[in-house]
């Protein structure tokens, strides 16, 4: 548990627990090459190489153990030096300037006060942290690290400890290969925050273990939850199916429908619960979900997806705004009638609180159906959102909202509309008209109320005639 620990958890690590993790890389590695996985793990073919291109990395990190310790035991990764002015706007925008804006990115990873919880939970250990990235070792092998015990008698005199520590760990330590990956070494740049992953898992595992007061060594806290998750694994093993996949989301998604080596080998293809986390944040929030992950859900009163808004809740007022900025629906309501999804429950403003979604029975009565003047106007403003979607950020506010879906997720809610119950004819003539330039419109208010200048379909025809060359043999009717 306690090797588990390190990796999962720490920036530095081992040397013994850096060489079970190499052997269990290779392992891992091996049976996938020999094909020789458990049963209850499946790989997708397409996925393989990228995975074993990932493994060989961490076996040949270019990065020198004594460069990645020394970097991250002097907080160069927490430093705003690494960052350029445009990564810094990127980052930050709003009206304050690089300046500002380089003091806020070092207060927001390397300040002590932002460990939040663990100071609280855990005291001496979540300080010792931050300040060089690994964790008192467990009461069995603390012996082992003289320098750290020493260190943390005495955290205080801190000019007296830390040569002798940073000196122990550049002999002793090496870096955890799993924290760094290949754009990590094209741009030098060591990204390792205190608050990830140790302070969200310390956040996590306080809401589901109770939380004891005072200075306590992580490892004590963590095993009462290894020793429940181990038991729990161990009681459900023949129920527990692992799949490994790599790709852009929303096609990997769609496969889970179509593989046919996946359904040889039993997996399913539609799922009681997905958990999606804040995922929407970035790929397009409840458009996203409704076309790429709705497919996926059971359709029988209980299944439900959920997911959270966490990196913007801040923008929306409740989950109606929300989706309102995403697929310009008026209302919870409509996204009934126009997409087949049905909101349950869930408080944006919650940021931990997970909101509940599930499927409508499809198709729906046509008693249900919006009227075709007001789906084809929704459909060209939402052509045009496509294409030109809003501006990322609320003015003097550090918000943003991603709208990352192009020309072939336009062609996938056509897809869903139908399968919603509209009729396939009423888009052959939208598209027909699309197609030619015979439509201009103003562009849809944004949630920043910012009217956009009239537009025409013309410069965005490449990419539509692109995106229904590839949609054409699965349409429901002729263009």
């Amino acid at each position: 548990m306690a090797k588990m620990q390190y990796i999962l958890l720490a920036g530095v690590i081992p040397t013994y627990v850096y060489d079970l993790l190499q052997q269990s890389i290779v392992e891992v590695e091996t049976a996938i090459k020999n094909n020789t996985l458990p049963p209850y793990i499946h790989i997708q073919q397409s996925s393989i190489p990228q995975i074993l291109k990932v493994f060989t990395y961490w076996k040949n990190i270019p990065f020198t153990s004594l460069q990645c310790v020394d970097s991250l035991i002097n907080n160069e990764s927490e430093s705003d030096k690494p960052f350029t002015d445009q990564e810094v706007e990127k980052m930050i925008p709003g009206p304050q300037s690089i300046k500002e804006k380089r003091k806020m990115i070092q207060q927001s990873v390397s300040n002590p006060s932002a460990i939040g919880i663990a100071n609280k939970l855990l005291g001496l250990e979540s300080k010792f942290y931050h300040e060089f990235k690994i964790m008192c070792p467990p009461i069995p092998l603390v012996n082992e690290h003289p320098p750290i015990l020493s260190l943390t008698d005495c955290f205080g005199d801190r000019d007296r400890n830390f040569p002798k520590l940073k000196t122990h760990i550049e002999k002793k330590f090496r870096a955890n290969p799993t924290f760094f990956d290949e754009e990590c070494a094209k741009n030098s740049k060591f990204i390792l925050s205190v608050r990830t992953p140790y302070l969200t898992f310390v956040n996590y595992i306080g809401d589901v273990l109770e939380v004891p007061t005072g200075d306590f060594p992580l490892f004590d806290f963590m095993r009462p939850y290894f020793i429940k998750l181990a038991s729990a694994l161990s009681a459900t093993k023949q129920h527990i199916k692992l799949e490994w996949m790599v790709g852009e989301l929303c096609n990997t998604a769609q496969s889970l429908l179509f593989d046919q080596e996946r359904a040889k080998l039993n997996f399913p293809t539609t799922f009681d619960r997905i958990l999606l986390s804040n995922i929407p944040d970035y790929t397009g929030g409840s458009l996203f979900v409704s076309l790429y992950i709705l497919p996926l859900l059971k359709c029988n009163g209980h299944s439900s997806v959920r997911f959270n808004a966490l990196f913007n809740n801040g923008m929306f007022k409740d989950y109606a705004d929300y989706s309102k900025m995403y697929t310009l629906l008026p209302n919870l309501e409509s996204q009934v009638s126009f997409l087949g999804m049905s909101f349950q429950s869930g408080d944006v403003k919650q940021y931990k609180q997970l909101s509940r979604w599930t499927s409508v029975k499809l198709p729906l009565p046509s008693s249900s159906l919006a009227t075709q003047d007001d789906v084809i106007h929704w459909l060209t403003q939402m052509f045009f959102l496509f294409a030109l979607p809003p501006e990322e950020t609320i003015d003097e506010q550090y918000l943003r909202a991603y709208f990352p879906l192009n020309m072939l997720s336009f062609m996938e809610l056509i897809r869903r509309l139908v399968t919603v119950g509209y009729p396939p004819h009423w888009f052959s003539t939208l598209l027909a008209n699309l197609l030619t330039g015979n439509i201009s419109s103003v562009r849809p208010l944004s949630v920043y109320n910012k009217m956009m200048p009239k537009v025409c379909t013309k410069p965005f025809i490449p990419d539509l005639e692109f995106a229904v060359a590839v949609y054409q043999p699965i349409l429901p009717f002729l263009i």
